[in-house]
């Protein structure tokens, strides 16, 4: 597992981009919705905001949604953060922030896209710091024969530049918690004898 085992599991915002809004704006909306998350990336979000002296907004008709985002209305306006694959599910259009996005994903960090009432308002760069032993775990257990898979959430081109720091040749991602267990079945399916670290 990626997050806590090969990375330190305390991501850091990183990065902002807003299309319309300013950037205090924009991180203003999204800390209101991410207070009511419990997940590692809205804490990223949040302590962020209060680094910056930036209050939140109150927040109705909370819903999370796990692996893709959470929902919520403030004044009356209904707000989404997540990722790629479920703001386009709702029809949102995220083409003047694929370059943010991307650059985000090659810097390590996960884009979390921000939409309004079905716009999409910017883009946020989480990044979780690699743990400074990684990298060296991985050559040992490579050494020992041992073929070394990642697991992640993490889009595929971040989960791409992680495992290239740390010389990891396979990974899935796009992962959800429940579907993690999924693939080590598919893998003991082939013969393999699988040990699993973390999640």
């Amino acid at each position: 597992d990626k997050t806590g085992t090969i990375t330190a599991g305390k991501p850091l915002l990183t990065q902002m981009f807003a299309i319309d809004a300013n950037d205090n704006r924009l991180l203003r909306w999204a800390a209101s919705l991410e207070a009511l998350s419990e997940h590692p990336l809205a804490h990223a979000v949040l302590a962020f905001a209060e680094a910056r002296g930036i209050e939140v907004m109150p927040v109705t008709d909370f819903n999370a949604i796990n692996g893709k985002g959470v929902a919520g209305a403030i004044d009356g306006r209904h707000f989404v953060i997540g990722n790629r694959a479920w703001l386009q599910a709702q029809g949102i259009d995220l083409g003047n922030c694929e370059e943010a996005a991307t650059h985000i994903a090659t810097q390590t960090g996960t884009p979390l896209f921000v939409a309004r009432d079905g716009i999409a308002l910017g883009v946020l760069g989480v990044a979780d710091a690699i743990k400074p032993d990684s990298h060296a775990a991985i050559a040992r257990l490579k050494k020992d024969g041992l073929r070394v898979v990642m697991l992640t959430g993490d889009i595929e081109a971040s989960a791409r530049a992680i495992a290239a720091q740390v010389g990891i040749d396979e990974i899935h991602a796009e992962v959800l918690q429940e579907q993690k267990a999924d693939v080590i079945t598919q893998l003991q399916a082939q013969g393999r004898r699988v040990g699993m670290v973390g999640d």
